[in-house]
């Protein structure tokens, strides 16, 4: 059996973190934020910081930037119809569907006992894409998070709006 070689690892880790890179449409000044952002906490035995204090971070991002575009987007919508909104482009199963679309998976680091079903769950995908979303605000500011949010996640909101008005018409029938 050949001994691991460190040195073509860390090629490795950087040409499949250059590709989700490419795939989210930011030139990150500091990988290693990205490489973060892409560290499951079952990597945690081999000493590597993981992404869950990025996902804290993301997960407020994207709930404020959500709401800003929102309320701008859609100035005569009721609140409790921006909330609703928000929510559902927020939500686990939207998040899971751009983390897939962006294939974050594939460059996810874990530890050991990690098995692929867990890895493809939709929690883990949607941790995945508020963890990036950390790391874009970190490294290229408000702006390069903001555009992250509008050219990935507010789409999802003509199949929220789909979604609403054919519920809405089976509820006036």
């Amino acid at each position: 059996m050949t001994p691991p070689n460190p040195a073509a690892s860390k090629r490795a880790r950087l040409r499949s973190l250059a590709r989700v890179a490419e795939r989210v449409e930011h030139e990150f000044k500091d990988l290693d934020i990205l490489d973060r952002a892409l560290t499951h906490a079952s990597a945690g035995n081999m000493g590597k910081a993981n992404y869950e204090r990025l996902e804290f971070l993301g997960d407020a991002f994207l709930g404020f930037a959500v709401a800003d575009q929102l309320y701008r987007k859609e100035p005569e919508i009721a609140e409790g119809e921006l909330t609703e909104a928000r929510a559902a482009l927020v939500s686990r199963q939207p998040l899971a569907r751009i983390a897939k679309n962006l294939g974050l998976s594939t460059a996810l680091e874990t530890g050991r006992g990690m098995d692929i079903a867990a890895l493809e769950s939709p929690r883990i995908q949607a941790d995945l894409v508020e963890a990036v979303l950390a790391a874009i605000y970190l490294d290229g500011g408000v702006r390069s998070a903001r555009k992250f949010v509008r050219k990935f996640v507010m789409p999802a909101l003509a199949d929220y709006q789909d979604s609403r008005a054919r519920r809405d018409s089976q509820s006036r029938l």
